[in-house]
């Protein structure tokens, strides 16, 4: 599910998950983060900037003493 968050009236970030497919099936190892900021105009939302990331693995938790 798609994360918006309004900055300003006119200015929202949107953060979302997404996997690749190939023959309908999701490739592994392909999962992407993709992270936009959009700009409202007099003619609607536009993309103002974006960028696409390959997701890292977790990290491990470090044990507490």
């Amino acid at each position: 599910n798609p994360k918006v968050q309004m900055l300003r009236p006119d200015v929202a970030t949107i953060f979302f998950h997404m996997d690749f497919l190939a023959d309908g099936k999701v490739v592994l190892g392909q999962q992407r983060t993709l992270i936009i900021v959009a700009d409202k105009s007099g003619d609607g939302w536009r993309i103002a900037a974006g960028q696409l990331t390959k997701e890292s693995p977790p990290r491990a938790q470090k044990p507490v003493d």
